[in-house]
């Protein structure tokens, strides 16, 4: 595991639930670079700038890369209606 995850790729997408018809390809765990971007509703603005920015320096690198969005509004969600 490379120094700068605190979860291997088959740790992270074994505690998300893709959407409907999508998967996640095997080949995709061996592209140069991949990013995982965690976002929410609560920090929508400040996600859209982070994707903004990730995927403009990106694009400048030239190398070949993946981007997976993970959406958490779920865990929200569920804490609140755990608590009433």
């Amino acid at each position: 595991m490379p120094l700068d995850s605190l979860l291997s790729f088959q740790q992270l997408f074994g505690l998300t639930i893709p959407l409907a018809g999508n998967s996640i390809p095997e080949n995709s765990l061996v592209t140069p670079y991949t990013v995982v971007i965690i976002w929410n509703r609560f920090i929508f603005r400040q996600s859209k700038r982070l994707n903004k920015y990730v995927q403009q320096n990106l694009k400048n690198s030239g190398v070949p890369y993946r981007i997976f969005y993970i959406n958490n509004d779920n865990i929200f969600a569920f804490a609140e209606m755990e608590k009433q």
